[in-house]
């Protein structure tokens, strides 16, 4: 007659206690990919809406310098990195300043051509081709 073997009843809550540390563990690891994915995921939301409104404003810019600009020339009074040129131009006793990127050509004291708004001289930006009124 075969002997029933008996069971260690430490032994079964050992390996009970072990699965149940793996499933913590994979469930744990599951959760912490779910919010790195989530935190990219905003971080990526936060990047776009930026690039986006920073084009939809300049976008709107020159449109409303399209449509209600006027011009007038402005004076390089000084260059800087990269064919970047800073002009200043004067509207009713004040100066307003804006920067442009240029060919290598323009030397500081050369003239150009400034649209901008009259509502907001502010808003401006340098051109071609603009017809004097």
């Amino acid at each position: 007659m075969k002997r029933k073997k008996t069971r260690n009843p430490d032994k079964i809550a050992l390996r009970e206690e072990k699965r149940i540390q793996r499933r913590n563990a994979r469930l744990l690891e599951k959760k912490k990919q779910k919010k790195i994915f989530t935190r990219n995921n905003i971080i990526i939301a936060i990047t776009v809406i930026f690039i986006g409104a920073i084009g939809i404003n300049n976008f709107y810019k020159g449109y409303l310098l399209k449509r209600n600009g006027q011009c007038i020339v402005g004076t390089i009074y000084e260059t800087g990195r990269r064919f970047t040129q800073y002009y200043k131009f004067k509207i009713r006793e004040r100066y307003y300043y804006g920067h442009t990127i240029t060919d290598n050509d323009k030397k500081v004291g050369d003239s150009l051509i400034i649209v901008y708004l009259p509502s907001n001289p502010e808003i401006n930006s340098s051109i071609t081709g603009c017809d004097f009124k």
